[in-house]
């Protein structure tokens, strides 16, 4: 059997009681369960759903056909 830690809450131990927490071997939200974050939430790396909600209008490095590139690909093909 596994083992199992139930908490309520995670806090930084750093000087700043507004520093964020890490998880310096990643973390994982098993399936059905929610992470929720209250300001916001920065991740780097890899970030994988089923759905996200929102505009995504402040994604960055995302790989966008641009008008050029899409004229390109229509010529090619």
């Amino acid at each position: 059997m596994p083992s199992v830690i139930k908490i309520d809450s995670i806090l930084s131990n750093r000087d700043s009681s507004n520093s964020p927490v890490i998880f310096p071997y990643g973390m994982e939200i098993g399936s059905g369960y929610a992470l929720t974050c209250a300001g916001g939430m920065n991740i780097s790396g890899e970030c994988t759903s089923l759905n996200y909600s929102g505009s995504g209008a402040l994604l960055t490095d995302l790989p966008i056909a641009t008008i050029s590139k899409l004229l390109a690909f229509t010529t090619i093909l």
